[in-house]
């Protein structure tokens, strides 16, 4: 993999040779991060204090882009390192705040080209969304005002690929991976978690009336006991998809069951991405949608880390 930084004037230099790197992409919050070691060659030490980006290429096309946040010289007796830190391009959107304001009706296209373009972001696919009525709080960055619309208006969040292009659709149910017995697989962990699983949340209407129960039929099965009670709001307030029942049961159990998996080299597994592990273990076999993916290279070779959320 070869490395470059571009500067705040446009220009871009070729760092030295890589020494090593660790590329963290998880396609929202917490964003991508990078740390990455060269040697310190050329024209780019000089630059460095002017370096906004960095650009990852393999095999000639650029596979991440990210914001400079720190770098680092260290000299001795072997030669001059350089050691670059940074985010993902999602990091402008935490960075930056935006004004309170009440949209009558917005749609997610309108929210982007008004909040995200002007920071230099790209944009991709864009859903058909919007809302009425919908608000952005004091102090909301402009990452939480897009996510505050999707949770209120669909069942995605706003997406940011590796190269820095936002998007505001579904993930894709096409891409499906399979990690089976041929698979470079060095290790794997899978973890089951039950605290913080509801099993059950009780709707109960603020003006009167019966409750209503919704469960979580997998882990009441297995013998789950979290009990949730909501208070509905007042009639004639709309409710937001992010204070429903299904949605807070769905997001409760969204990390309860991960696997960690190490292959060796790299690998083209994205997050959002679908992947089928097949390795004759029955109660970890399954469908998982991909939270993270680490790429690591250092004195034990390169690898790729995988962090999987079963579906």
């Amino acid at each position: 993999m070869r490395g470059y930084i571009q500067t705040c004037d446009g220009a871009q230099f070729a760092l030295g040779s890589m020494l090593s790197w660790e590329i963290t992409l998880t396609g929202g919050v917490p964003c991508d991060e990078f740390c990455v070691r060269c040697a310190a060659e050329g024209e780019v030490a000089p630059v460095m204090e002017r370096a906004v980006r960095f650009f990852a290429r393999r095999g000639g096309e650029d596979v991440f882009c990210g914001v400079v946040d720190a770098y680092a010289i260290t000299k001795n007796e072997r030669g001059t390192v350089l050691c670059i830190e940074g985010r993902g391009m999602a990091a402008l959107l935490l960075d930056n705040e935006v004004q309170s304001q009440t949209y009558q009706y917005v749609t997610a296209g309108e929210l982007i080209r008004t909040l995200a373009v002007p920071l230099g972001i790209q944009c991709g696919e864009c859903a058909q969304l919007a809302a009425s009525n919908f608000s952005i709080e004091a102090g909301a960055s402009v990452w939480g005002a897009l996510e505050s619309f999707a949770k209120a208006s669909a069942r995605y969040l706003p997406y940011m690929s590796t190269m820095g292009v936002l998007s505001l659709a579904p993930c894709s149910q096409d891409i499906l991976h399979v990690i089976g017995g041929a698979s470079p697989l060095l290790d794997f962990t899978y973890e089951s978690r039950r605290y913080g699983v509801i099993s059950e949340i009780l709707t109960i209407p603020r003006g009167g009336g019966y409750g209503q129960t919704v469960r979580n039929e997998r882990f009441c099965a297995l013998g789950g006991s979290c009990r949730r009670v909501v208070y509905l709001p007042a009639k004639g307030k709309a409710v937001s998809r992010a204070d429903t029942p299904q949605y807070q049961i769905e997001q409760s159990e969204k990390d309860a069951r991960v696997l960690c998996v190490t292959l060796e080299g790299w690998s083209n597994v994205f997050p959002g991405e679908r992947v089928q592990f097949l390795r004759g273990e029955p109660e970890i076999d399954g469908i998982y949608r991909t939270a993270q993916r680490q790429s690591v290279c250092d004195g034990g070779g390169e690898r790729t880390i995988l962090t999987l959320w079963r579906e």
